[in-house]
């Protein structure tokens, strides 16, 4: 079940959508908003609780009539978070996504797969997420200015990126910052702080410029690794 409710025009949000509990319900239950092929999803400055997004094989460069995905200045609480695969130049910007649950989720705030030229800009994640943003098979792939904070992974991506560029993001808080395996691209103007492993790369090819660490215990790197 969702509640639709509009907010007044001097507020900044436009709707929110939130997944309420049923009568005798004791545990907090996450609405899926599902999308395959042929959809349009523009979500702007909406207020989203305990709802996640599963969108899959969604065209946003254009060449398809009826097909976007843009996901801007929304705010995700609870359980909230997005899932996308096989969508084309995907643009996640200007959201948060805040979860203050007692036991840690087990999944990313932000998921990408199999989504090439895909836009991840801006964003601010905090809590107990797995992951703050995963991307996963997949090519330029870029990440600029998000934050995350208090996740188990920061920044992980892996099974294929090539021409990742990651830039201006803070890790704060994460028990590892980056992780990425099988990866190429640039990491610039690189902030993680308190994390047991401020970054860990395996099989990937990086040019590394301004990457600062603070109170990390090791830097990890594994295999045919450049810095």
């Amino acid at each position: 079940e969702f509640r639709r409710v509009l907010f007044r025009s001097d507020n900044k949000r436009n709707v929110a959508l939130s997944s309420p509990k049923l009568p005798d319900q004791k545990n907090d239950l996450v609405s899926v908003v599902e999308a395959d092929g042929v959809v349009s999803i523009d979500w702007q400055r909406a207020y989203l609780k305990d709802v996640k997004l599963m969108a899959k094989k969604i065209d946003n460069t254009g060449s398809k009539p009826n097909e976007r995905i843009n996901i801007t200045d929304n705010q995700f609480t609870g359980q909230g978070r997005i899932w996308l695969h096989s969508c084309d130049t995907p643009v996640i910007a200007k959201n948060t996504f805040e979860f203050t649950g007692a036991k840690p989720l087990d999944e990313p705030a932000i998921e990408v797969l199999h989504s090439p030229l895909a836009e991840i800009k801006g964003n601010h994640v905090r809590g107990g997420f797995f992951i703050g943003i995963n991307v996963n098979y997949q090519s330029d792939s870029v990440l600029i200015g998000n934050t995350i904070e208090k996740c188990k992974f920061g920044i992980n991506g892996g099974y294929g990126i090539p021409n990742t560029m990651i830039r201006k993001c803070i890790v704060r808080g994460c028990e590892t910052g980056i992780k990425l395996e099988g990866g190429s691209g640039v990491l610039e103007d690189i902030a993680v702080e308190g994390a047991t492993t401020a970054f860990h790369i395996q099989n990937s090819n990086l040019q590394l410029t301004n990457f600062h660490r603070s109170e990390e215990r090791r830097v990890g790197k594994e295999c045919r690794s450049r810095w």
